[in-house]
């Protein structure tokens, strides 16, 4: 059950960092740009490294069910990180033409956003359906684990 629940951790981790980075003390106290930077590396390479696991657990896994959410994480994943990727191009953009002084940037997260706005409707949609697959491959997970160790009752 480790590897299922490192996955979890892996991909739900960045969405739940989103809240922390974009805290308005800390936005208040630093800008955007760096928080931003910062959590577009996190959560890029925490995504990136839970399509490594998913490779490893489809290699392991039996379970006709279990391999078709895995696959598909397959697709969703690096989808999420090419659009983290992205955004991370357009927040470092941004901080060169502040000067490389971290101010706030909410006009990046706009419909007027350009390349963060693009990749954000990349990223946003893949990391959502990379959350739930991974719940539910979890949730498989168990349950076909519960069932192996029930003991058999006898007739």
């Amino acid at each position: 059950m480790k590897r299922p629940l490192v996955l979890l951790a892996l991909v739900w981790v960045p969405f739940l960092l989103i809240f922390g980075f974009a805290a308005p003390a800390l936005v208040d106290a630093v800008g955007d740009s760096h928080p931003h930077i910062a959590f577009h590396l996190l959560a890029g390479s925490a995504l990136a490294t839970a399509f490594v696991v998913v490779g490893r657990l489809l290699r392991e896994t039996a379970s006709g069910v279990q391999r078709v959410l895995l696959r598909i994480l397959l697709a969703a994943l690096p989808l999420a990180v090419l659009g983290n990727v992205l955004e991370l191009v357009a927040a470092v953009r941004r901080l060169a033409e502040d000067g490389w002084v971290s101010r706030r940037t909410e006009d990046l997260f706009g419909s007027e956003g350009g390349l963060h706005a693009l990749a954000a409707n990349l990223t946003i949609p893949a990391h959502m359906a990379a959350m739930v697959l991974t719940f539910a491959v979890v949730v498989v997970h168990a349950v076909q684990r519960r069932r192996r160790l029930e003991p058999v009752q006898p007739g």
